[in-house]
């Protein structure tokens, strides 16, 4: 049973990330799971719910992995933390960023309250940080939710668009005969390096 329920949310969380919440197919979902329709309907009350299990275990996995790096962390350093955990996450979990990008882009309209307040602490944490340091004359006056979308936009960004970076990259390589790195190995590193230069006073 605990099977068929991880069966169920791994070929969910693919069809939300491709096919955003609204396109996806309860019946499409059942089928690649390997079970009928109201087997999915014994394991979560409606699609509502499914959808909030694939996202907010994600989003408090994230939230405890980003407190529990910067605890006790001076501002500089938290914020640091803050954006590898952050970072870090969105790079390891493909399919969780492409369903994150499509609710970013939606304006959250079929985000779950529940993952909202999960999301709401994690900007806590960075509000926290950057307060601390402006309170210590390092960071200059920052909103928090400027300093959010600057590390999740281009790392969302980044995760979804591998193939037509590919494309131009080749397009490029193929006007200049100079080789571009569409992969970009030290996306996290060097987004890192830019909001802390652009935070310090």
């Amino acid at each position: 049973m605990g099977n068929k329920r991880e069966d169920i949310l791994e070929k969910a969380l693919l069809h939300f990330a491709s096919e955003g919440y609204q396109a996806a197919s309860m019946e499409h979902i059942a089928a690649d799971a390997g079970v009928s329709k109201p087997a999915i309907y014994y394991h979560f009350r409606d699609k509502k719910a499914l959808y909030e299990e694939l996202l907010c275990p994600r989003f408090e996995k994230l939230r405890e992995e980003i407190e529990t790096a910067t605890h006790g962390e001076e501002p500089l350093r938290g914020i640091e933390k803050y954006i590898d955990s952050f970072g870090g996450f969105l790079l390891d979990e493909i399919h969780f960023s492409s369903l994150f990008a499509r609710e970013l882009t939606g304006g959250g309209a079929t985000m779950p309250e529940s993952c909202l307040e999960i999301i709401g602490a994690m900007v806590g944490v960075l509000d926290n940080l950057l307060k601390e340091g402006e309170k210590r004359a390092i960071f200059r006056k920052e909103n928090p939710f400027m300093i959010q979308m600057l590390i999740v936009s281009p790392l969302l960004t980044y995760m979804t668009t591998g193939p037509i970076r590919e494309r131009i990259a080749m397009e490029l390589e193929r006007k200049n005969s100079e080789e571009i790195e569409a992969e970009m190995s030290n996306i996290l590193s060097d987004l890192k390096d830019k909001i802390i230069r652009g935070l310090k006073c």
